[in-house]
């Protein structure tokens, strides 16, 4: 498992980083990433085991979402054709994730922790 480190300091707590630890590379950390208030989408909740809802506040086209793992790989992606969406995530690895949700032209950030 990869530690990780919450950073909630930047900009009036907009923004947050994810630190992740590497005993053979050191550490290093995560590109800023707008938190879940700035866009238009709601994620939650913030820690499951088998699911996650991801809510619009409005119907999109080409709505999207993705869900990075710590070192920045995409482990699950789709599509969302609804105001509220379920995504399942049973089959991650517990520990922590980012989803990143693509509406519009506005991208919302959330922290995910997979229990």
């Amino acid at each position: 498992m990869i530690p990780y480190e919450y950073i909630d300091k930047e900009n009036d707590g907009s923004f947050y980083k994810v630190k992740v630890i590497n005993k053979q590379k050191g550490e290093r950390y995560t590109s800023q990433l707008l938190a879940a208030e700035v866009g238009e989408a709601k994620v939650y909740p913030t820690a499951a085991s088998t699911t996650i809802s991801i809510a619009l506040d409005k119907q999109y086209n080409n709505a999207s979402y993705k869900i990075y793992s710590v070192d920045g790989r995409v482990v699950v992606s789709g599509t969302l054709e609804n105001i509220v969406n379920t995504v399942p995530i049973g089959n991650l690895s517990s520990g922590s994730y980012l989803v990143s949700v693509q509406a519009a032209n506005k991208r919302t950030v959330s922290h995910l922790q997979k229990i």
